[in-house]
């Protein structure tokens, strides 16, 4: 069975990154129904105007501007919450974590008829500020719970149905 994809980039300050970004993810998705969603969440640099002209030239694209900046976990709830495909790819957009893994969560997910897949990440490229504190709040985490990957994720492949649910939880909970 041929599922549709909705991938998702959380963008925040990336515009070095959004024209190579889209270029591969449309390259490695040629054989796929998909669309695009971009959740900029509240850039001050011109990923505005990158992404106005990538939805100009593709219809399959969509561009989520929020008011304001409240983390990541709001674009993504944002995401969940407009999203109608089988499935949500959700993604970065810095880059780090390459577009081409979306092959990979979309072998798993219909070989193996998945509800949640995920990419651990190998290694985290930041700032030594930024690497500290992720690798400290990813080994608190991983302490109560063995199968979370080392490294964290942040690319996931969620199925409708679990999305869904997430997208009906009160921000407010979800942020705590």
């Amino acid at each position: 069975m041929k599922y549709k994809y909705t991938i998702m980039y959380c963008v925040y300050n990336n515009s070095e990154t959004l024209n190579e970004l889209y270029n591969r993810t449309v390259k490695i998705l040629k054989n796929f129904d998909y669309r695009i969603l971009f959740i900029n969440d509240c850039s001050f640099d011109n990923s505005k105007e990158i992404f106005e002209e990538i939805c100009l030239k593709d219809k399959r694209v969509q561009l989520v501007n929020l008011e304001k900046n409240r983390g990541q976990i709001n674009a993504i709830l944002t995401g969940m919450k407009i999203t109608e495909t089988d499935y949500l790819i959700s993604l970065d957009a810095d880059l780090q974590d390459p577009p081409e893994i979306i092959l990979n969560l979309i072998e798993l997910s219909e070989n193996q008829d998945l509800d949640l897949a995920i990419a651990g990440r190998k290694s985290i490229e930041d700032n030594f500020f930024k690497k500290i504190t992720s690798i400290l709040h990813h080994k608190l985490i991983s302490s109560s719970n063995k199968s979370y990957p080392s490294n964290g994720f942040n690319v996931f492949c969620v199925k409708k149905k679990i999305y869904k649910a997430i997208s009906l939880i009160p921000e407010k909970v979800l942020c705590l």
